[in-house]
């Protein structure tokens, strides 16, 4: 799959230690450890078709950002939230115009303060559509940014480390996620994101440990392709601190359709668990492997940097940036 075929998405981290959430109750595309952790700059919640109820002495917190722009919103306790009225909340405080970092920081901070975040009765998988919702109609308007925000991937998303990424592909299979314009039939989905370093155990085996320093050292990247239902998905590993994961129009189809065959909710929930289960036991294949690798030493950032970085991956706080590849 070559770059101009392909749509990418990108994790960067972030280190800012204010607010938590927690992402509950867990589906079954959801690993069952991702816990709650801190947010880099705002926050943003997974989402269903279903309005979210906050508790009582819970407060719900939405900041998506795009190109500079930052929009907070609250909702009171035990009030159905619906995304109408976080759009109307957030027009009613910002209107229609971008907010300057100053103001972003001040919402925030007023927010931040109150309480930590935890979100209960969410039964869906996410639905990333929230993004494009809150927008003023001036950026929604904007093509580029519509297809960054439908995929969340100029969102703060708190957990989106490779052990979340099935769970991003399962709601691209399902349809709750619309395809972003860039990416057309005949293109791929693809996301990129930092290897998860603390990931210890797989119950599967693609290549020899040999094969893979052979593939590092000759062409600096390992790709890996894997067949599910008939779609093929492809990883490649671009340096040891990410991996590419891809999926083709076609096989999004294939899956698509599969998983709306589906006679119940139990086997919907079977089907996206053996997606989740397989794309996260060849994560953690190539992450087991790589980077117990000496070979790879040479390639690894300053230690300055690789220190940051090893430290940053600890799932503390992820947020995504992406570019149209």
């Amino acid at each position: 799959m070559s770059s101009a075929d392909t749509w990418t998405g990108r994790l960067f981290l972030f280190d800012r230690a204010r607010a938590r959430l927690d992402l509950l109750p867990r589906s079954a595309a959801m690993p069952a450890d991702i816990g709650t952790s801190a947010f880099a700059r705002g926050l943003v919640v997974p989402f269903s078709h279903e309005p979210l109820r906050a508790e009582e002495d819970e407060l719900l917190e939405l900041a998506p950002e795009a190109e500079g722009l930052a929009l907070v919103a609250a909702a009171e306790a035990r009030k159905t939230v619906t995304l109408k009225q976080l759009h109307a909340r957030l027009r009613s405080r910002f209107g229609d115009r971008a907010t300057t970092h100053a103001e972003q920081d001040l919402a925030r901070d007023e927010l931040l303060t109150e309480a930590d975040t935890s979100i209960t009765g969410h039964t869906g998988l996410f639905d990333l559509r929230l993004g494009i919702a809150l927008l003023p109609d001036a950026l929604a308007r904007d093509e580029w940014i519509r297809g960054i925000l439908l995929n969340a991937c100029a969102l703060t998303l708190e957990g989106l480390t490779p052990r979340l990424i099935p769970a991003l592909l399962a709601s691209w299979v399902l349809g709750e996620t619309p395809i972003p314009p860039p990416f057309k039939p005949g293109r791929s989905i693809a996301l990129e994101s930092p290897l998860d370093r603390s990931a210890s155990s797989f119950d599967g085996c693609l290549a020899t440990a040999d094969d893979i320093q052979a593939q590092i050292v000759e062409h600096r990247r390992l790709p890996v392709r894997m067949t599910l239902r008939d779609a093929e998905i492809e990883l490649e590993l671009r340096d040891p601190f990410s991996v590419r994961v891809s999926i083709d129009h076609s096989g999004l189809r294939t899956l698509r359709k599969e998983a709306s065959s589906a006679s119940s909710a139990a086997q919907h929930r079977a089907y996206l668990q053996a997606l989740a289960s397989r794309l996260r036991t060849v994560l953690t294949w190539v992450v087991t492997h790589v980077s117990a690798s000496p070979d790879t030493a040479r390639w690894q950032h300053p230690a300055s940097q690789r220190d940051d970085l090893l430290r940053m991956i600890g799932h503390q706080h992820d947020e995504i940036l992406c570019h149209d590849a």
